[in-house]
């Protein structure tokens, strides 16, 4: 009777034989037609409802929300900078212009240990140059340790001394 250890090591060979000849039948065709082994037809797209990745085969229909679940994503309120450490400038993505002022979304980790807390803005007759800075708001809690993974999507208005207009809106520095 073999002995235990030569057991198991003959049981982890012949594993490693079938795993590796089941990897290296994956992908191969068997047809000058195209059809992969097993002898289903390749798909170049997703059929309607079918998951990405899935090679068009259908998934399971999406849960229905609870009741009183909002629905969609909400359009965020125009806010102002608030009071707070400059420690990061973020990036913005421009919203709408509304006469002598500019709104921009930015996502930051959210008040009050990531608030927007100010904007700087340089203008030219040719553009606008914004800085859009945030950091922990004025009489936050301890911010330096972990802090909780959520973002913050903040519509924020920034003052201009004359309308947008035609000129180029462009990041400010980094930090």
């Amino acid at each position: 009777m073999p002995s235990r250890r030569r057991l198991l090591r003959a049981m982890s060979a012949a594993t490693a034989v079938v795993g590796s000849a089941v990897l290296a039948a994956c992908g191969r065709t068997n047809a000058p037609g195209g059809s992969v082994s097993g002898g289903v037809p390749p798909t170049t797209g997703s059929a309607p409802g079918s998951a990405p990745g899935s090679g068009g085969v259908p998934g399971p229909a999406p849960l229905p929300d609870p009741p009183g679940f909002p629905t969609g994503i909400p359009t965020p309120t125009i806010t102002e900078p608030v009071a707070g450490e400059r420690r990061r400038s973020a990036p913005f993505v421009f919203v709408l212009a509304q006469g002598t002022s500019i709104v921009v979304q930015v996502i930051s980790g959210g008040p009050p240990c990531d608030a927007v807390t100010g904007t700087e803005v340089i203008e030219t007759s040719g553009r606008v140059v914004l800085t859009v800075w945030t950091g922990p708001q004025v009489g936050a809690g301890p911010c330096d340790g972990p802090q909780v993974a959520m973002a913050a999507i903040q519509w924020i208005r920034v003052p201009l001394a004359a309308p947008l207009g035609t000129r180029e809106l462009i990041p400010g520095r980094t930090a």
